[in-house]
């Protein structure tokens, strides 16, 4: 599951901070759509990211899904922060164990994956099913969209239903990874412990 070449982050040295980081990500190579779906277990959950244009949240998110086992994160080409030294950085290195799919039209992403039996939810902020009563299906996947302008509609009409996460009075929204921390715990797979 290594998407960085010459075997990750890091060499048999132990240097894995400053140029060594640097040198890596020069060659970040994304996950192809297709080889990563046929790929996917029978049971996967995914992000989607739609407009999530900060390095650090973007670090975040994909630390979130490897912390609960998500199957990858697609973002698209435009209107989206790339893998950078930053992202990496900030996803503590799980971005060389994490599949991201770089795509060039996010809205037919939704149709291939939801050809492939996945469920597709738009995190909405005040419409949907709330997050505390979410059945996931087998395959699910949650679009995040940018803190300014949510999910574009295009993206979040292609979807099958809106997600939302209960808040107290007066708050209007949460940071899009603190937001996708909290969604990738509620609808995560069975987690399974380090034998020892």
């Amino acid at each position: 599951m290594h998407h960085l070449p010459t075997g990750g982050v890091g060499t048999a040295d132990g240097e894995r901070e400053g140029g060594g980081i640097a040198a890596e990500i020069a060659g970040y190579v994304y996950a192809e759509i297709e080889g990563w779906i046929s790929a996917l277990p029978e049971t996967a959950r995914v992000f989607l990211l739609d407009g999530v244009t900060d390095p650090q949240n973007l670090g975040a998110i994909v630390r979130s899904a490897r912390a609960f086992a998500f199957d990858g994160v697609v973002l698209p080409a435009d209107r989206s922060c790339p893998v950078t030294g930053a992202v990496f950085r900030a996803s503590a290195g799980a971005a060389a164990h994490v599949p991201v799919v770089q795509v060039t039209n996010l809205p037919r992403a939704i149709e291939r994956l939801q050809e492939a039996g996945f469920w597709l939810y738009a995190a909405e902020g005040t419409e949907g099913t709330e997050l505390s009563t979410f059945a996931p299906a087998k395959r699910t996947a949650i679009v995040l969209g940018s803190e300014e302008r949510g999910v574009r509609r295009l993206a979040r009409e292609r979807c099958d239903g809106a997600l939302r996460i209960p808040m107290a009075p007066g708050v209007e929204s949460l940071n899009v990874s603190v937001a996708a921390g909290i969604i990738a715990y509620s609808i995560r797979k069975p987690l399974t412990s380090p034998a020892g």
